[in-house]
């Protein structure tokens, strides 16, 4: 039997636009998760405890410490005593406003009602991550902030939705873009006709 320990940096809460994001000293959210057979994590812990001891680490490690931060030795003392208990590492990083992004082509530009091709195919998926890599630059803060709102509502119209949509609209060049836009919309003031549920227009940020 293994376990897994989970921690999380860059939690900044909910997202907030002031003129500028509230996540820009920030940007990345990361997952870390050590996965260890149970019969070893008493000892790997043991070890763990006498390396902070040793170094006069009290409670959680952080390396925003600069006493720590730029310590090669710790940390690979700390990695080695991992490794010798075939511990699996696995860290997931997630630029914060691209992820955004990403939702922004998954509900707006391409969304799954909209989809006629077989999601796990590989040009598609790639087809997706060109045109989240062109919102990304091209897009302005403002309008990304606007359907940031709209998702964090408890309750949304879809005369919100549909203005959200055409604000990114408005901000591309991208005639093929602009014609998916337009194609959503279409789509969004008559769902009823085309049996979509409202709840799923939109994601939770």
């Amino acid at each position: 039997m293994k376990k897994i320990f989970i921690d999380e940096s860059g939690n900044t809460g909910a997202i907030n636009f002031n003129s500028k994001f509230n996540f820009l000293d920030q940007p990345y959210f990361a997952l870390g998760g050590i996965l260890i057979d149970v019969n070893y994590e008493n000892m790997l812990l043991q070890e763990i405890s006498e390396i902070f001891h040793k170094n006069g680490i009290q409670g959680e490690l952080k390396f925003t410490n600069k006493k720590y931060k730029n310590n090669e030795k710790l940390i690979s003392e700390l990695l080695n005593t991992i490794n010798s208990y075939s511990c699996e590492l696995f860290f997931d990083i997630t630029n914060k406003k691209y992820k955004i992004i990403h939702n922004i082509t998954d509900y707006c530009v391409y969304p799954y009602y909209e989809r006629q091709i077989e999601t796990k195919n590989e040009e598609f998926r790639m087809l997706l991550k060109v045109i989240t890599d062109y919102l990304y630059n091209e897009l302005s803060d403002a309008v990304v902030q606007k359907f940031v709102n709209l998702c964090n509502k408890s309750g949304f119209k879809i005369e919100e939705l549909v203005d959200s949509i055409d604000a990114i609209h408005e901000n591309v060049s991208s005639t093929y873009i602009k014609q998916n836009l337009k194609s959503t919309i279409d789509s969004i003031q008559n769902y009823d006709k085309f049996g979509l549920s409202k709840k799923k227009f939109i994601s939770i940020i």
